[in-house]
């Protein structure tokens, strides 16, 4: 017989779109109960495009976490029609994946779907590559900015890369 240490399982942070801190004043709240918790957060069509540079803060979404520290990537439950992208960043985070000084990546296109489904955060100044932030431990804050109207934000899980 032979002991073993047990793999640990990768760190898992789950964040509610709607739990937002702040929560930028221009986000529509939605009440759904086929989302998680409920709720979600979104745009409409006819909000307008944000496709060159983030938008000002009313369009921002601030998600506070704490991590051990490593290499994370992050998913999301979205819908994604007619709109299909997100400007996200993690201040003070590094990543290859990182194009732009001020730290925001350009998520277009995620997979595209009238229903709740879960897609990573890509890069479109990079071939799409799925985002790795390089995290060291301790607090953070997640940052999701509108790109396209008419998408909408369900949930988030920052996930730990093994």
């Amino acid at each position: 017989i032979g002991l073993y240490r047990s793999a640990s399982e990768p760190e898992e942070i789950l964040l509610e779109a709607e739990a937002g801190n702040p929560l930028g004043a221009s986000w529509r709240l939605y009440t759904n109960p086929a989302s998680s918790g409920g709720r979600h957060i979104g745009s409409q069509d006819g909000d307008g495009d944000d496709n060159t540079n983030p938008p000002a803060a009313q369009w921002i979404a601030n998600y506070n976490f704490v991590v051990t520290g490593g290499v994370y990537r992050i998913v999301a439950r979205i819908i994604t029609s007619p709109g299909n992208s997100f400007w996200i960043r993690i201040p003070g985070a590094t990543s290859p994946q990182l194009t732009r000084a001020d730290g925001w990546v350009n998520t277009n296109p995620m997979d595209m779907g009238d229903t709740w489904h879960w897609d990573e955060f890509h890069n479109d100044d990079q071939n799409d590559n799925v985002v790795y932030f390089t995290l060291s431990a301790g607090q953070h804050t997640l940052e999701i900015a509108k790109r396209e109207d008419g998408i909408l934000l369900d949930a988030i899980v920052i996930m730990g890369v093994e």
